[in-house]
């Protein structure tokens, strides 16, 4: 049986609360975005303020542009230092919450967004949070096959110059070109 799928609403984790509880799901048409359920109990955790919780983890979890703004939302402030986003369908639309969500997250320190469409003006709203925000200590950065192009590698360069200090950045898969390449060389 496939995980249930919801529509967020005015209480996203109360609405994912009550549809798991559901006794019959099946009988029910769901629409919206699919929800996994670990992804659901992270965001619940994430919501309450749960301070142990320094991981949250979606790799293939069809989180897509509509969930990551509410997770970008439960996201900001909290303890979280890994954020594994790996293969989400996330495009620009979802970075710029993301963003905004990680100029209140000063404990990250390893942030995966490998293998999703974010292309140039999601990696500017993502660089534009780490820059304004609190996570200079980010040490681990994947944008791996992300649709990147040449003009990416300035964005990520103000980040480095900005005083960002990453021991990792991963742009494999991507076609930054020449420019995107010595833009980054300069800031190193």
């Amino acid at each position: 049986q496939p995980p249930p799928r919801i529509c967020p609403s005015e209480s996203f984790a109360m609405a994912c609360v009550r549809l798991l509880e559901a006794q019959d799901l099946a009988s029910k048409r769901p629409v919206g975005p699919q929800w996994k359920p670990h992804v659901v109990r992270a965001l619940e955790r994430l919501q309450q303020g749960d301070a142990s919780m320094v991981r949250f983890d979606a790799i293939e979890s069809e989180v897509g542009d509509e969930v990551l703004t509410e997770l970008a939302s439960a996201m900001s402030g909290n303890k979280v230092v890994a954020e594994v986003l790996l293969q989400n369908d996330i495009s620009a639309k979802g970075a710029t919450p993301l963003g905004a969500a990680l100029e209140m997250m000063g404990a990250l320190k390893i942030l995966d967004l490998g293998h999703n469409r974010l292309e140039k003006s999601g990696v500017e709203a993502i660089a534009t949070g780490l820059m304004r925000g609190a996570p200079r200590n980010l040490e681990t950065l994947n944008l791996t096959n992300n649709l990147l192009g040449p003009g990416t590698g300035k964005a990520l360069a103000d980040l480095l110059v900005g005083g960002v200090s990453l021991g990792h950045l991963d742009l494999s898969e991507n076609f930054l070109g020449a420019s995107g390449v010595e833009a980054l060389a300069a800031a190193a």
